[in-house]
């Protein structure tokens, strides 16, 4: 590895150096390989690398942290990241991020949960349905609500939303586009603060994804979880896989990521980040 010495303290130094690859067993072409794996887990690591178990769950520790997919952008986040990687987990932050500079420090704890439930509703939701998520009185939730879209945090109008299989008018709160709300977005907590149970039903808006088999209004949760993960995981609405992903049981996505076609690729990523989060306390 090529060496390099700092004019200003005279210190040598490498590509690796105060990173999270600083002083590490492994060479930098073994750290390329795991970066480029599908496979992050510490069995999968030790497979590909035949390193001892503490190594390999160390770096698998490295990858997660990365929240990158395979490739050279995660080895790019490898090299950025600190060396001290676990006081920077401690607070609960990505490691990129200034916990000085956070933006939605002075929101409320309802506010936040809010803000939480509207990151993972790509289409927006009404202020009912955020209040169910978020487990607030809807009063409560509309304040939150109207607090976050004063701070330009959050917007709301009036769109179609699918009932069952009809669309009707409805006021629609979602996240604002804005440069202050992208900004904020990234200090939220990595899922929300409070991960929704599973409910009875397949909410109606998901209802046209069970256009072939069986009918969305006869199924109930969690008996055919596993029937609701095979349909919303695998067809085109993105927040519909986001549904399925934080709120079918996480026993019924260990069966799906053992099944043909989610058990490899980026799916296969997805479901075991999810699993891993959901099962963290």
């Amino acid at each position: 590895m090529s060496r390099w010495r700092c004019r200003a303290c005279r210190r040598d130094f490498t590509v690796t150096t105060e990173s999270a690859l600083h002083s590490s067993k492994i060479g930098l072409d073994a750290w390329a390989r795991a970066a480029d794996a599908e496979d992050t887990s510490p069995s999968g690591v030790k497979r590909l690398l035949g390193v001892s178990a503490p190594t390999a769950r160390r770096v698998a520790r490295a990858l997660e942290l990365t929240e990158r997919p395979p490739g050279p952008r995660r080895l790019e986040a490898l090299l950025r990241m600190p060396a001290d990687i676990e006081s920077v987990v401690t607070r609960r932050l990505p490691w990129y991020l200034d916990p000085d500079a956070n933006p939605i420090e002075s929101l409320t704890a309802g506010q936040r949960t809010v803000m939480a439930v509207l990151r993972s509703c790509y289409r927006g939701a009404t202020a009912d349905r955020i209040a169910t998520e978020a487990r607030l009185s809807p009063a409560h939730a509309r304040r939150c609500l109207n607090e976050l879209a004063r701070r330009g945090y959050a917007v709301c109008e009036e769109a179609a939303v699918q009932r069952g299989y009809r669309p009707t008018r409805a006021r629609v709160w979602s996240m604002s586009p804005s440069e202050v709300c992208s900004e904020a977005i990234a200090y939220l907590p990595r899922r929300p603060a409070i991960v929704g149970e599973c409910p009875e039903r397949v909410p109606h808006e998901f209802w046209w994804l069970f256009w072939s088999g069986a009918n969305a209004a006869d199924l109930r949760l969690p008996e055919h979880a596993l029937t609701v993960a095979d349909t919303m995981l695998s067809g085109p609405d993105v927040a519909a896989r986001n549904w399925a992903l934080t709120h079918l049981p996480v026993e019924a996505l260990k069966q799906i990521r053992a099944r043909r076609g989610y058990d490899a690729g980026s799916i296969a990523v997805t479901l075991d980040s999810t699993i891993r989060a959901r099962e963290t306390p």
